[in-house]
């Protein structure tokens, strides 16, 4: 269900996007939005408004780094549970 999400997801993206498309972007703003399904439209979409706002690119790079710092956290929180849970 997640797979099919994120790949309807992208085919938005790129049909509203045209040749703006940009992989990376989308990328980025889906692993910011780590959590629910349901949730995770409405994140990518306030990630593509804050980026087109006025300095908002700039802002997002320097945010970065942190944001790639608790998704790996988050990622390791993760497979951490989930050994345990194989290991219990």
């Amino acid at each position: 269900m997640g797979e099919r999400m994120i790949r309807q997801l992208r085919s938005k993206k790129e049909e509203s996007d045209g040749s703006e498309f940009d992989v990376r972007e989308f990328h980025a703003d889906y692993l910011a939005c780590l959590g629910f399904l349901d949730e995770l439209e409405e994140c990518v979409a306030e990630r593509e408004a804050e980026r087109r706002s006025p300095g908002g690119k700039a802002r997002m790079r320097a945010e970065s780094g942190a944001s790639r710092t608790t998704t790996m956290t988050a990622g390791m929180l993760m497979a951490v549970t989930w050994l345990l849970m194989r290991l219990l």
